[in-house]
């Protein structure tokens, strides 16, 4: 009894992958701010860098631009502003190289509270994200993503507070969870890749109380 299709039927086509590699803060007001010497992990034909970016708005800041190891980025999910923070997804092949400078360039230098959370990619079939959420409670947060078969899910969270607060996810993977400004402000990110579709994928990521802010992105790619 044949158990597996022959050679000639086989599907070639990968099913994405997601790793974690990286998260950081800048808090110094400035046009533009580099994230020197992030690990990109092995290197593969398919593999592409993508980052997530919160950062105060500012007097009206803007994110014009993203090198990712020196090869400029495409803006894959556009901005959200909640009247205080923004929140962008940023992509890039770079296939060679074991780690090379994140660097952001912004409208007017007055953001000075940002932080990114870097992941490795490969095998996309598309940098166009299937489906992408916001969240804004201030505290617990709930959302449903379509992931399809062979998919990837990601989120990126800041929350903002006089006391500092913790968060803790479900659905997807926790890969950060930091201070990134003074004892006011945390950040945090999750992803996971999924072989078959989740229609939908329940995701929480809950504060540890309530905060004076707090926004969110959650995306799916395939």
């Amino acid at each position: 009894m044949l158990l597996v299709p022959p050679p000639l039927f086989r599907s070639s086509v990968k099913s994405a992958s997601i790793a974690y590699l990286y998260h950081g803060a800048s808090n110094t007001a400035a046009t533009t701010k580099t994230f020197s010497a992030v690990p990109f992990g092995a290197g593969d034909a398919s593999r592409c860098i993508l980052v997530g970016v919160c950062f105060a708005t500012g007097t009206g800041t803007l994110l014009n631009a993203v090198t990712i190891g020196g090869v400029a980025a495409t803006k894959v999910i556009t901005t959200y502003s909640n009247g205080v923070w923004r929140s962008e997804y940023w992509l890039a092949s770079v296939p060679t190289g074991a780690s090379g400078n994140i660097v952001l360039t912004n409208s007017n230098g007055t953001s000075d509270q940002c932080f990114i959370g870097a992941r490795r990619v490969t095998d996309l079939l598309s940098t166009t994200p299937v489906h992408v959420l916001t969240g804004t409670s201030t505290q617990n947060q709930s959302v449903n993503l379509n992931v399809p078969a062979g998919g990837i899910a990601v989120g990126i969270r800041a929350t903002q507070n006089s006391t500092i607060r913790t968060h803790t996810w479900t659905g997807i993977v926790e890969n950060f969870d930091f201070t990134y400004f003074a004892s006011v402000g945390g950040g945090t990110g999750a992803c996971n890749a999924f072989a078959a579709e989740q229609a939908p994928l329940a995701i929480t990521c809950n504060a540890s109380g309530a905060a004076a802010a707090g926004l969110a992105r959650y995306a799916s790619f395939r």
